[in-house]
Parts: structure tokens; C-alpha cells; sequence
């Protein structure tokens, strides 16, 4: 399944990835007969290298411009009557070794899963868009030939996780950061708009599976917090907020509205162009940081025994794992070979 993320330069590409398979690894290790992650060796490097840099209080390099950074890796669910064969399998091995060479299950099948082929476009390209558009309208090229290959995957991705950038707000007109914030605002709001008019058109049939994440959730000035109704203990609020789904919109909707109102517009206005966005799940991202030595601000590490943890929104991340474990049977692996082959015996 193409999964894209899209966002603005810097808006923290690469540390939503290391923290979302930090989560998985965890997550499987803890839940693993709920839950698996694999992936690829490549993956687990790449993965695994970013990750050692948080750990050493440094963060993953940016994704360079032009680039398609891809992450292959799958997530594995399993339901009540599969986790039930599970255990069968696992606590009466004698007889179910019979039951199952017989009826040919593996464990494997036992689980619904979801192969992720994760894109990480640079920002770079998305502040770009602009610049596309205006050079099909001049040229009279469709969009297909002036996009760079990195968005025209991430349009057509069966889900594009759009990663807002929190940092960046405002309420201080005089900050240079207040034009920097309206900026952005146009460029989100170009980017939702830009996904609807080009799945119309190309008539992208499979269903777009939207996904928002605030990141940098951290770096809000906490009077804007309190105004947003965050308590000042923002880290036990999202532990709250990652399990009530009424404050999720109800919270996105004051933040957009009262920041990025243009592009809180596009996300409703898209459906008009025949695209969904405004049932996307909502999700929270932050690094908790500190100061080194040369005074630069960088991941925070603690102690937990024997081993150095990251402080992030680990809660939020689960949740985000969780979300898809609500739709694997509808988008598993399992589920695209069906239609597949269906759609090949109908033609």
C-alpha cells in the first residue's frame, strides 16, 4: 500500500518516521499477539540509524530536494478469532501441529496485514507546488509532466499522512514569524486543494485514506496552549486526548481555525471536488528537548533502567497504530489480492 507524507520543509519528516516505527518495535515486543512489524533490511538500517541519532541526542538529516526516500515495512492485526487460533496454536502445539499442517495455516495468516511502502517527500517540493502549477497553465503540459515524481506519488498514495507544522504558530503580528505563519497557511491550503483537484481529474478510484499529525507539538507557546484549552502539563493532556476522540476534532478545529483558517476551508471545501479529508483522524507529535553544550536545542534522553528512551508522544503514536488496526481488514494485503483478482476475472 503507497503511503506518502507530505508537509513543509522542515516540518519533521524524518522524526515522524523513526518515532512511528520506534512505536511499532515497541509496541509489537509488548502486544505480539495483537500486533508484528516487519521490515525490509534496508528499512531496519536506514530505521535503525535514525534512531540511534535521537538516542545520542541528534537529529535524523533532512530529506533532500527531488528525493524519494522509501520505507518498506508491514503491520500486522489480529482479531479476537484470530488472536483465539493463536493461542491454540501456541499452548496445545501437539495437537494443533496436526490441525494446522493439515488445514495448512501458518501463524502468519493468522494476522491481517498491511505492507507499507512509506514515501518521505522533501519539503522542499511541496513549497514548489506553486511553481508547478504555473508552469502547466504557461506551458499547456498537463500536471503529470511538471511534477516531480515524488508528488505524483504521494497523490496517488492509498493514504497521505499531511504533517502540519505547530511550531510555526503565531498571534504576534510584528514577529517576521507571523508572515512566515500566513505563508505556510497558503501553502497547506494550495497543497488540500491540489489533492482533490487531482484525483478528479485523474480519477483515482481507490479510496484516499487522509491522516493529520500536528508536530512539534511542543515548541506552541504555552499562552497559545492555555488559549487552545491545553493544560500547562501539556504531556498528561495528550495522554488524555489520545483516548477521547470527541477533543480530537473539537481541539483541530480551534487550532486551524484560529491559525491556518484558510486551509481548515480547503479541507472541508475538497469534498465539493469530489475528495474526503475532514474524517481524517487526528494525531499529536513531540520530541521532548533540552539544550547541549553549545547551547542548540536536541532530542531529550532518559534513563529507564538499562536503557535510554526518547520522551515523545509515544501515546499518540500507538494511537496511530491502532487507527489502522480499525481498517486492516478493509486495506490488507490480503483484502487488495481479493480485488485484484476479482477485478481480473470480471475483465
Amino acid at each position: 500500500m503507497p503511503v506518502s507524507i507530505v508537509g513543509g520543509r522542515s516540518s519533521g519528516k524524518s522524526v515522524f518516521v523513526s518515532l512511528l516505527i520506534n512505536t511499532a518495535i515497541d509496541y509489537s515486543v509488548r502486544m505480539n499477539r495483537h500486533f508484528r512489524v516487519y521490515m525490509d533490511p534496508l528499512t531496519n538500517k536506514v530505521v535503525g540509524e535514525m534512531l540511534s541519532s535521537l538516542k545520542k541526542s541528534m537529529w535524523p538529516p533532512a530529506t533532500i530536494k527531488g528525493s524519494l526516500l522509501e520505507y518498506k515495512f508491514s503491520f500486522g492485526y489480529s482479531n479476537h478469532f484470530q488472536r483465539f487460533l493463536l493461542s491454540i496454536k501456541e499452548g496445545y502445539a501437539k495437537i494443533s501441529e496436526k490441525m494446522f499442517s493439515t488445514t495448512r495455516i501458518s501463524r502468519g495468516e493468522l494476522f491481517d496485514t498491511i505492507t507499507f511502502k512509506l514515501i518521505d517527500i522533501a519539503g522542499e517540493d511541496v513549497e514548489l507546488l506553486s511553481s508547478f502549477i504555473e508552469e502547466s497553465r504557461e506551458s499547456g503540459l498537463p500536471l503529470s509532466e511538471v511534477l516531480t515524481p515524488s508528488l505524483q506519488y504521494a497523490l496517488n498514495s492509498d493514504v497521505i499522512i499531511f504533517l502540519i507544522d505547530a511550531e510555526k504558530v503565531t498571534s504576534d503580528r510584528t514577529e517576521k514569524k507571523y508572515d512566515e505563519m500566513m505563508q505556510y497557511d497558503i501553502l497547506m491550503s494550495q497543497l488540500y486543494s491540489f489533492v482533490g483537484r487531482y484525483r478528479s481529474r485523474f480519477e483515482k478510484k481507490t479510496p484516499l485514506y487522509p491522516v493529520f499529525v500536528l508536530t512539534k507539538f511542543d515548541a506552541i507557546d504555552p499562552s497559545i496552549r492555555r488559549y487552545l484549552g491545553v493544560s500547562d502539563d501539556f504531556i498528561r493532556w495528550i495522554e488524555r486526548f489520545s483516548v477521547d476522540k470527541d477533543l480530537r476534532w473539537k481541539f483541530f478545529h480551534k487550532f486551524m481555525s484560529t491559525f491556518f483558517k484558510q486551509s481548515l476551508s480547503q479541507i472541508y471545501g475538497v469534498v465539493l471536488a469530489g475528495t474526503e479529508l475532514e474524517d481524517a483522524p487526528i494525531f499529536l507529535s513531540y520530541v521532548m528537548t533540552e539544550l547541549n553544550e553549545e547551547g542548540v536545542l536536541v532530542p531529550k534522553i532518559v534513563k529507564k533502567g538499562q536503557s535510554n528512551e526518547i520522551l515523545y508522544s509515544i501515546t499518540e503514536y500507538e494511537a496511530f497504530i491502532q487507527y489502522f488496526g480499525k481498517i486492516a481488514n478493509k486495506i490488507s494485503d490480503k483484502k487488495r489480492r481479493e480485488e485484484e483478482e476479482y477485478a481480473a476475472g470480471i475483465g
